[in-house]
């Protein structure tokens, strides 16, 4: 890039609407000028072209991801990681916050990833370690999505505890067990204390525990524990299925007894989830398994504050 093309992906927040664009917080290692490595990060995630041959226009302005700021400090002995077949260079590292424009991909939660944490930005020149560290949403783009029904403060209402931690726990043996013997255990469960007694992540609706069946049974263990304590409780079905099926299952599962939905969202998918939630009664409440796959390594990948917060605009 000239260092005409690189002024083009970087701005103050003053000179920037802040309502039309999310802020992303990236921590990178990058060989040669972490002012040009920066830029690529920001083209590659958005304007990656930015005018047509031989016709005077920038689409920058208005399309272009820009950096905001920018931190760098030599790496004299090179990357933090042992890569396979790493680029030559001078190495740094830098942490960046970038703005992004969501008038580029909407409120469409698969356009959001593919933008902020798709090919562009793990795929960017000069830029072999790169994690997201977090991101933030202006007013403006949280207004378009519904976010969670009920969040802490419903699931506290519902269970009408205010004062104190929510005890929530796994039914186990997890995987095994006949409805009858897990329903068994699940009232155990909750005249002990418990106030959230769930489906393991892994059960689903399997033949020797049916869902319909498992939910019966669980949703009648329930009563009889409230009238036992005196107190609500709440039962945790895992409805996690495939996307075409989640509706028919939440339906399933409150009709039969649950009060409350668990659902696997990475594997299931954001989008998915939030289909779910425009037509779920119930509070929704997401399993973690996938997250760790790309966010325990230090250096690369996507820390889990941001699937955190996406989780929630899914709802």
């Amino acid at each position: 890039m000239t260092s005409d093309d690189l002024a083009g992906f970087f701005a103050t927040r003053d000179a920037i609407d802040r309502d039309q664009y999310l802020e992303l917080d990236f921590t990178f290692e990058c060989v040669g000028d972490p002012r040009e490595a920066a830029a690529h990060l920001c083209a590659e995630q958005s304007t990656a072209q930015w005018r047509r041959v031989g016709v005077d226009e920038d689409f920058r302005p208005r399309f272009a991801a820009k950096v905001l700021e920018l931190d760098a400090h030599p790496l004299p002995r090179g990357f933090s990681i042992r890569l396979a077949d790493p680029p030559k260079g001078a190495v740094h590292a830098c942490r960046a916050t970038i703005a992004h424009p969501h008038g580029n991909f909407g409120a469409r939660l698969p356009n959001l990833l593919s933008a902020i944490c798709g090919e562009g930005v793990f795929f960017s020149p000069g830029i072999p370690l790169i994690r997201l560290e977090d991101v933030r949403f202006p007013a403006s783009y949280l207004a378009q999505f519904d976010g969670p029904q009920f969040g802490i403060a419903g699931l506290r209402a519902q269970l009408e505890v205010f004062n104190r931690p929510i005890f929530f726990g796994v039914i186990k043996p997890n995987i095994g067990l006949p409805p009858e013997s897990f329903a068994a255990l699940g009232y155990e469960s909750w005249v002990g204390g418990l106030d959230i007694a769930k489906d393991d992540e892994m059960l689903a609706d399997v033949p020797w525990c049916p869902l319909a069946e498992r939910a019966a049974l669980l949703g009648a263990a329930r009563r009889q524990a409230e009238a036992a304590t005196g107190v609500p409780k709440i039962y945790l079905a895992n409805i996690t299925d495939e996307v075409d099926r989640l509706v028919a299952l939440h339906d399933v599962a409150v009709e039969q007894g649950a009060n409350a939905v668990l659902v696997n969202t990475m594997p299931v998918g954001l989008s998915g989830v939030r289909m779910l939630r425009r037509h779920a009664t119930v509070p929704i409440i997401a399993h973690f398994p996938m997250i760790a796959a790309f966010s325990r390594i230090p250096g690369y990948g996507i820390h889990s504050r941001v699937m955190t917060r996406l989780q929630r605009l899914a709802g």
